[in-house]
C-alpha cells in the first residue's frame, strides 16, 4: 500500500514539474513552487527516500541513491528543442533504474534489480511512446519509478 500511496504522489509530482507556469495558471490554487521542475527533480527521490523509511529497509547507500535519482530526473537524453524518440526513453529509462544501483550492490538483491531495470525500461518506453497524453506520460514516469521499488527487495 505504501509504494502506491507514493507512486501516485511521484507521479503527481513529475508531472507538476513537467507542466510549468502553464499547469499553475489551470491550478492556480495550489502553490507556485509546485510546478517548478525542481517539484518533479527533488520530488520523486524523496517519495523512493520515504518509501524505503516507511518500509524499514533504510540503508545510508539511499542518499546516493538519491542524488543520482534527482539527476535522472533531468535529462531526456536529447537536444534542446527536438521530439524524444524511443531511444531516447530507453535511456530515461535505464537512467531512472541505474540509480538505484547502489542499493543492489549495498543490498545484493540483484535479481530485483534486473526486474526492476527491465520493467521501468520498457515501462517508460511505451507511457512515453503510446500515450500521446502529457499527463499520462508524465505522471506514468514518476509512478513507475516508485511502484517498482519492492521489487529491489528481492
Amino acid at each position: 500500500m505504501t509504494a502506491i500511496i507514493l507512486s501516485i504522489l511521484a507521479g503527481g509530482l513529475y508531472r507538476c514539474g513537467g507542466g510549468g507556469s502553464d499547469l499553475w495558471v489551470r491550478y492556480h490554487f495550489l502553490p507556485k513552487w509546485l510546478f517548478d521542475t525542481k517539484a518533479r527533480d527533488v520530488g520523486v527521490p524523496l517519495c523512493m527516500l520515504t518509501y524505503f523509511a516507511i518500509t524499514a529497509h533504510w540503508r545510508w547507500i539511499l542518499v546516493l541513491c538519491f542524488g543520482l535519482m534527482f539527476g535522472a530526473q533531468t535529462s531526456y537524453f536529447k537536444k534542446k528543442r527536438t521530439d524524444a524518440q524511443w531511444y531516447n526513453w530507453v535511456f530515461v529509462g535505464l537512467a531512472f533504474s541505474i540509480c538505484m544501483l547502489p542499493y543492489a550492490w549495498a543490498t545484493g538483491h540483484w535479481m530485483g534489480f534486473l526486474w526492476r531495470t527491465l520493467i521501468v525500461t520498457c515501462g517508460t518506453v511505451a507511457v512515453s511512446e503510446l500515450s500521446g497524453k502529457d499527463f499520462v506520460e508524465e505522471f506514468g514516469r514518476g509512478a513507475i519509478q516508485i511502484a517498482t521499488l519492492p521489487l529491489l527487495l528481492i
